[in-house]
This record gives structure tokens, C-alpha cells and sequence, in this order.
């Protein structure tokens, strides 16, 4: 029993180190500038706009949410931007009090699921104060300047995504080790039959 408990812990920790492994690299190597992009705008109350932007691609998505006071002209796709937040994300719909400006982005990567992300906000009160937020940033290297990108891991664990992730990425494993171990048994059935036949 105790063996195979230890067997299974060794397979979810190959798993866990797996799905951040994916997940890093792509990261740092994917643009997401490249993937599908959705925008919704809608008017929350009288005096303020919302616009969400979402983009995504096979192994990441950002979500960039924006609320002001005041309407600019468009064009806008007009709709329900709530729709484009992600579950495991932190933006949620703008409510009372409406702050002057509030801007957040929502990451979240890996395969098959998003399992590890981070989030930044920035937040613009009616006396001109300003707050800045940010979880889950794990900073490597800054922007060279405008338009060049810095070089950052998200580290938040999105657990639901984390949790099937490192199961599959498990399962993975256990495929990979049964191939392995079925090739190396029929070689050395291979092997063992040229000994038997070079001694007849």
C-alpha cells in the first residue's frame, strides 16, 4: 500500500513539474498579439463605458478590461463584455462606486487547460489618486522600451486547470514509461533469442 501511494505521489509531482514546465515556455515564447481577438463595449450607468478585449490562442489568453468615465466614439462591437472574463480570472463587471478609471489584465496559460496565470490593475480615483496591483508576476527581465516586451512567468496557480492539467500530464508519463519499459522487454527478448540460437 505504502508503495503505491509513494508511486502515485511520484506521478502527480512528474505531472505538476510537467504543467508548469508547458506552461512556462509557452509563456515565454508565444505571442498572444497572434492569437483570436474578441471586443465588447458596453455603457455601465450614465457616465461611464466599459470595454473588455480578449485574446486567445492554443496555449494562453489575456483579458484586458478597461472602465472610464465618460464615451468615446467608436467604433465599438456593442454587447455584454462580461462575457469575454474568464472564471478563472480576477476582473469581474464594474459596480457602485464606479472609479474614475480602472484598467485590469487577466493571464492565464498552459495545455490543456489554463492552470497557471497572473493579474495586474491599475486604479484611478475622482481625487486623482492612483493604486497599482499586481499577483501571480514573477518579473525576469524589463522592457527594453516602448513596444519591446519584458520577460515575465506567471505563477498563480488557476487550480481547477492546474489540478486536470497535472492528471493528464500524469497519465503522460505513465504512457511514456509503459512504452519504454514494452521496448526494452523486446529487445531483450530479441537479444535473448540470437544468444539461443548462436549456442545451437
Amino acid at each position: 500500500m505504502k508503495r503505491h501511494l509513494l508511486r502515485a505521489a511520484g506521478l502527480a509531482a512528474c505531472g505538476a513539474v510537467l504543467n508548469i514546465a508547458v506552461a512556462w515556455t509557452c509563456a515565454a515564447a508565444m505571442d498572444l498579439g497572434h492569437g483570436t481577438v474578441s471586443e465588447l463595449y458596453a455603457e455601465v450607468g450614465t457616465e461611464h463605458s466599459w470595454e473588455v478585449y480578449r485574446w486567445d490562442n492554443v496555449a494562453g489568453t489575456r483579458i484586458m478590461s478597461r472602465c472610464w468615465r465618460g464615451f468615446a466614439p467608436g467604433p465599438y462591437n456593442h454587447g455584454d463584455p462580461a462575457t469575454l472574463l474568464a472564471t478563472w480570472g480576477r476582473i469581474v463587471a464594474p459596480s457602485e462606486p464606479l472609479p474614475a478609471s480602472r484598467s485590469g489584465v487577466d493571464e492565464g496559460w498552459g495545455l490543456p487547460m489554463r492552470s497557471v496565470g497572473c493579474y495586474y490593475d491599475l486604479l484611478w480615483t475622482d481625487q486623482g489618486e492612483k493604486s497599482t496591483s499586481k499577483a501571480g508576476v514573477l518579473r525576469l527581465r524589463k522592457s527594453a522600451g516602448p513596444g519591446q516586451r519584458g520577460l515575465y512567468l506567471p505563477v498563480k496557480p488557476l487550480w481547477s486547470g492546474f489540478v486536470i492539467n497535472t492528471i493528464v500530464y500524469a497519465l503522460v508519463v505513465v504512457a511514456i514509461h509503459g512504452v519504454v519499459r514494452d521496448i526494452a522487454r523486446a529487445i531483450q527478448r530479441r537479444r535473448a533469442a540470437a544468444v539461443a540460437e548462436t549456442a545451437a
